[in-house]
């Protein structure tokens, strides 16, 4: 049972006392407020990840699979994010289907198998950069 839904018995609790009662309604509306202020934080979290996902997305190349380790040597070597939160960004990335994963990678093709991300639809990615490419050249 959470502390919330004990104040919510207690309320509901016809030999407990007003007092009781209005204490359990302030206990609660605390709780409240706690909870809102950490979905806010995580919903701001939550799009500076997505902001970091579009960005590697960005400068994947088509078919090919990267490892974290590469992503932040290759593809973003000026980030101050460490590799663990990069690990993670993509982590959400395949939950939103911007990447793809496969447990099966080897890092230069040598040593142990690692997680390997790349775009989850690549061609889409392709015919964007040919899209953008000739706005570009019309524009002009």
């Amino acid at each position: 049972m959470s502390t919330k839904e004990m104040l919510e018995k207690v309320i509901a609790n016809e030999n407990v006392g007003e007092d009781v009662k209005e204490k359990a309604r302030e206990m609660l509306a605390s709780i409240g407020k706690r909870n809102d202020k950490r979905k806010e934080k995580s919903a701001e979290n939550r799009t500076a990840n997505n902001e970091v996902a579009e960005e590697i997305a960005s400068l994947m190349n088509g078919d090919r699979y990267y490892a974290v380790s590469e992503i932040v040597e290759e593809l973003i070597p000026d980030t101050t994010l460490s590799k663990n939160k990069i690990s993670s960004i993509m982590v959400q990335g395949v939950k939103d289907e911007i990447f793809e994963e496969t447990k099966e990678y080897k890092v230069g093709g040598k040593g142990r198998y690692v997680k390997g991300y790349r775009l989850a639809n690549p061609t889409q990615a392709e015919e964007t950069d040919t899209d953008t490419d000739e706005t570009e050249e019309t524009d002009e």
